[in-house]
């Protein structure tokens, strides 16, 4: 799984979960596969995304690549960001893991 999926996946229907968002990645490992930089996709995808869970994700696994941790005003003019952004989002995949949801309870 892509972290940009992993952004919006929720598991608040489930019984016995209050909250169930953000999921909290295990992974045993992590695959990273290139593909091409598409700098309109990311900034149209980045109002979209939590970006505080973005970055704790990010950082949980161990692939923060520089992010930072609150978002510039001005990320579409930083070509370089939105290629770190690219990569976070769209070139790391989740492979023999499991997810936690980080507030379970009645």
């Amino acid at each position: 799984m892509k972290l940009i999926t992993h952004n919006f996946l929720s598991a608040k229907c489930l019984k016995r979960v209050n909250v169930g968002y953000p999921l909290k990645i295990v992974p045993k490992e992590i695959q990273e596969v290139k593909t091409d930089f598409n700098a309109e996709f990311i900034c149209r995808m980045i109002p979209k995304l939590d970006w505080d869970v973005l970055y704790s994700t990010a950082e949980s696994i161990g692939h923060l690549n520089d992010l930072p941790k609150t978002l510039s005003p001005q990320y579409e003019n930083d070509e370089e960001l939105l290629r770190k952004i690219h990569h976070v989002l769209l070139e790391l995949s989740k492979i023999a893991s499991f997810d936690k949801f980080w507030k379970i309870g009645n």
